[in-house]
Formats: C-alpha cells, structure tokens, sequence
C-alpha cells in the first residue's frame, strides 16, 4: 500500500460539522456528484490566521499537487477551484472568524474519525467538536482531473480537537439583523408590560344530596 502524504492545518473551525454529513446543496436540493446520483458528504472549513507560517507551507504544497496535475497551466484560471479562499474577500469578510485568515475547505464521503489532543482517545459525542472551536486537520490533496472545471480536492483523513473558543452559532446574528431594521412600532392591543389577568374564577359548590330516610321497620 501506498504511504499517504498526509498534509495539516490548525485553526478554527468556523463552517460544517465533523460528525453530520451534507445531503442537500445550496439551493435546498439533493446533493449529487458530477453524474447525477445522489451523495453524502461530510464537510468543515477551517480558518487560519495569514500570518501562520506553517500554513503557508502547506499552502504551497496544495499549489504543487494543483501543478503537477493540470500541467496544461489551468491553475493560473481565475476559477480554478482551490479550495482555499481569502477571508478577507468582500463575499467572505462579514462571515464570523474568516477576516485576516485564509480559510480551507475540506470534504470526506465518508464519516470522519476524530480524536481528543494527541489522539489521546477518540471523540465519539458530536457535541464535544462545535464551530468555534480549534482543529488540527491531517488531509489529503488531489487534482479533480475535471478539465471543464479544474480545481483540488482537500480531503479530510482525521481531525484532531487542540483548543476551545466561542462558539459560532449557525444562523444569523440576531444583534446586527434586528439592530439594523431599526426600533420595532407598537402594534395595536399590545402592551409594553404582562397584561394583569382577572382573579381566578371559583368554581360553584357542588350541593350536597340530602340524606335518605331508613324506613321505619315493620312491627
């Protein structure tokens, strides 16, 4: 068997969930492959700071598998598909932890193994990995071989939990959506304060049946 060139990157987790797989796409449909069929796919997206040295390097690795698989010089296409985005890019910027980082995207069609720092023991409860949080991802790369659409694969191998942080919650932030729209008019029959209620109703006495008579007994 061939050895893997495992590559790495550690930072933080800020998009995708380790332990729940993606069944649908973007537009809220079935997710498929480039044949149609339907397929699960596990995925994370991991942001590290620019200044991450070791990032870079490995950066760079991803660069050279790109070249050696498309030769014909389609890495230097504005759309091949690197899998690594700017966070900094003005579609990406607002997103919560991308600014001042370079942000990977990893796939896995398969459940993906994770393990506590120095996979020490493996992590089986999806709740002790939540966005927010700090990975180290050992991942492999590889050129799509897709000439209409060139671009590499980040493949997720393991995922190793290192460090805690705020957690990202999914959804928008609620602070900048309603902030934003501005104070709220009162609507008509509202009030500002709990309505007081009227006493609680008593229910009537129940009247209690008179006693029967014992019949005189007969002499």
């Amino acid at each position: 068997m061939t050895e893997q060139n495992y590559m790495f990157v550690t930072g933080r987790l800020v998009q995708g969930d380790v332990f729940t797989p993606q069944i649908k796409n973007m537009n809220g449909g079935p997710l498929t492959d480039l044949k149609g069929n339907p397929k699960v796919q596990y995925f994370i997206a991991v942001a590290v700071e620019k200044t991450d040295a070791a990032m870079m390097q490995t950066f760079e690795q991803i660069k050279q598998v790109a070249i050696a698989g498309f030769p014909g010089g389609e890495t230097q296409r504005p759309d091949f598909a690197w899998k690594v985005i700017d966070g900094d890019d003005l579609k990406h910027a607002g997103k919560t932890g991308f600014a001042g980082c370079m942000v990977f995207r990893f796939t896995s069609g398969f459940p993906v193994k994770a393990y506590t720092k120095g996979a020490a023991s493996q992590i089986v409860d999806p709740n002790q990995i939540k966005r927010g949080y700090y990975v180290r991802v050992a991942f492999t790369a590889v050129a799509n071989n897709n000439a209409t659409k060139p671009g590499v694969y980040l493949n997720t191998s393991l995922v190793e939990l290192v460090g805690y942080g705020d957690e990202i919650a999914s959804g928008p932030d609620a602070t900048a959506v309603l902030g934003a729209a501005g104070a709220v008019a009162m609507p008509a029959g509202a009030s500002a304060t709990p309505v007081a209620s009227g006493p609680p109703m008593t229910p009537a006495p129940i009247p209690t049946p008179a006693p029967i008579p014992t019949p005189a007994p007969i002499p």
